[in-house]
């Protein structure tokens, strides 16, 4: 039996864990869910990005019986309690589920699945990419403006993203999410956004061309995964889609997209002849005489200051890189 993928969201999924293990040596889950009566083999004809072709053939690891295609909300749960730094839904949703309660019904993850989390201070960043997930307005929404008229799709409490967010003792750190129904095609395309905002060359990865730039505050690459998606798309997708969806959390947030080294890193009076690269949660000081010899790379990524005190030399040869880096100087030792 063979079957086609009627929307783009396995294909979005396996867009960014393929980047991820390809360009960033992460781990990936997938947990993917269909009714055990369907064998899906090809993706869909429509929503066809820079790096597809229509109909493809669904690599044979992702084809049943190689993979089952059975995920459950157990599944997810001790993903998340196990400790993951992002977690991305693509799929339907509604206020109080991830899931699809009209065409052949599911639920994959909904508001007691949270409730029930246990992850403590585990807390995942979630790109829940989805209609309706973010319905943040329930306690003044006007029934007559429902997008569905039943309590399956407006939900008369918190929304799961809101859960997942005041959830004590685990939940999530922070949520993107949509108030209301939202577009396939357009939200791939601001998923892809999302991607590139954090790492820089995930649309160029795929056969596409955008900025060289990067975010680092979740509130910034959501403006950026905006800015992308309207590259793409005008009125009224475009204007749909940036009134919709919110961030739920700190906006100033930082987002480590690698493993960082806990703490303030020194370093000081060296001469560096071989390559090294550092990734620091924190800041990153420089003392006394440090040099960078010629031929060797001195890459250093932080989440926090790159303090340099005393004196910092790089020969000509060596290559320096600066990432996230908020440079501060003390000129009076240099």
């Amino acid at each position: 039996m063979h079957d086609t993928t009627t929307r783009r969201f396995v294909k979005t999924c396996e867009d960014v864990r393929n980047y991820l293990i390809d360009e960033q040596s992460l781990s990936v889950d997938r947990f993917y869910y269909t009714k055990q009566y369907w064998y899906p083999t090809n993706y869909s004809g429509g929503y066809i990005f820079e790096n597809d072709t229509e109909y493809a053939p669904i690599t044979t690891d992702l084809q049943k019986p190689n993979y089952d295609w059975d995920a459950s909300p157990g599944d997810i749960t001790d993903a998340i309690e196990d400790g993951r730094f992002l977690l991305l839904y693509r799929d339907h949703g509604g206020a109080n589920r991830w899931g699809n309660w009209i065409y052949n019904p599911y639920n994959l993850f909904t508001i007691s699945d949270v409730n029930n989390l246990d992850n403590g201070y585990k807390t995942p960043i979630i790109f829940s990419i989805c209609c309706a997930s973010g319905w943040f307005d329930n306690e003044t929404d006007d029934d007559t403006f429902d997008l569905c008229a039943n309590d399956e799709w407006w939900y008369d409490s918190e929304s799961i993203a809101e859960n997942f967010l005041r959830k004590e003792d685990g939940g999530s750190v922070g949520v993107i999410a949509a108030s209301r129904g939202s577009w396939s095609g357009v939200n791939d395309r601001l998923i892809w956004g999302l991607m590139d905002a954090v790492y820089g060359d995930f649309i160029e990865y795929h056969g596409g061309s955008y900025s060289d730039s990067k975010a680092y505050r979740l509130g910034d690459i959501l403006n950026y995964g905006m800015d992308y998606m309207s590259t793409e798309y005008g009125y009224p997708y475009r204007q749909h889609t940036i009134r919709q969806y919110n961030y739920f959390g700190d906006l100033s947030m930082r987002i480590y997209p690698y493993h960082c080294t806990p703490g303030t890193i020194t370093l000081q009076n060296e001469e560096q002849y071989e390559d090294v690269e550092i990734k620091a949660c924190k800041e990153v000081i420089i003392n006394g005489n440090y040099t960078v010899k010629t031929g060797a790379d001195l890459s250093i990524k932080t989440g926090g200051k790159l303090v340099i005190n005393g004196t910092f030399l790089a020969e000509t040869g060596s290559t320096l890189l600066f990432e996230g880096a908020n440079i501060k100087y003390d000129f009076k030792d240099r």
